[in-house]
This record gives C-alpha cells, structure tokens and sequence, in this order.
C-alpha cells in the first residue's frame, strides 16, 4: 500500500513502451511470440528464449525483418553456423521480428510478405491477450513456397 500514489487530474502518467525492449520470434520454434531484453539482445538468445528451433525447422534460412510492415528491411541468417561458432551472433534492436522457417522458400519477397502478416496477426493476437489480462502465445506458423 505504501506505494499506492494517488492520481488526479491534470497528472500525467508515463508508462514506457516495451516496444523499445521486445521483439518476436515466431515460426518453427517451440514457444513462438514476444521476447523482452534489458539490453545486448541477440539473435541466439532470442531463440534459445524463445524454447529453440523446432528439430525439423530450417535453420538455415532464418530471417530477421527490422523497420516494421511499410520499408522493412531483410536479413536471412544461417541459425546453424552462428551455433556452431562458425558466424558471428547478431545483436538485435528493438521491434526486430525473428523468423524461423518450417519449409523451404525460393521468392523471398512473397516469402517476407507472408511473414510480415502473420507477424501482425501474432502482435495482435497477443496485444489482445494482454489487454484482456491474461498471457498466452501468439503461436503462428505459415508454410510457404515448397512442402
């Protein structure tokens, strides 16, 4: 109780967007939806918060999209090399949607299309969930381009 404040009017409150401290990590992994950092965020971390690649998903095609659904900018990743030491991790900003692919895609433009919407419906879905005062996962999987 000591750190109940009382509000009247004319009060502002300023309650900081998680925005600035979250991104998603969705596809072919085994809790797909929102993941929030302090700070150094990265790609591995990212996944591994987010339960890690599903064993069938395709880790080598991984995508990372960055600057929202209207100029989006596009970064495929090898998940299997940066594990392996082989690259190096990628720190993540922000807003970053992680895509972890279940099947093969050949166009990538169609291919970002299909995970830029369902990215806004998984952020919707767990906007709504959160507004209703529960938690839940945004778990959305698409298949695109091949089996």
């Amino acid at each position: 109780m000591s750190q109940n404040v009382y509000v009247k009017g004319g009060d502002y409150i300023f309650v900081p967007s998680l925005t600035t401290r979250s991104f998603y990590v969705l596809g072919h992994v085994a809790k797909p939806g929102p993941v929030y950092f302090e700070r150094g965020g990265t790609l591995i971390s990212a996944v591994a918060a987010a339960g890690g690649p599903n064993p069938d998903a395709i880790v080598t095609k991984a995508l990372i999209l960055r600057g929202g659904t209207l100029r989006p900018q596009v970064a495929v990743v090898n998940l299997r090399n940066i594990m392996k030491g082989q690259e190096p991790d990628l720190k993540l900003e922000g807003g970053d949607i992680v895509w972890v692919p279940r099947s093969p895609w050949s166009k990538l433009e169609d291919y970002v299309e299909a995970v830029l919407i369902t990215a806004a419906q998984a952020v919707a879905v767990q906007e709504g969930l959160g507004a209703l005062g529960t938690t839940g996962s945004a778990g959305v999987t698409i298949t695109a381009g091949g089996n």
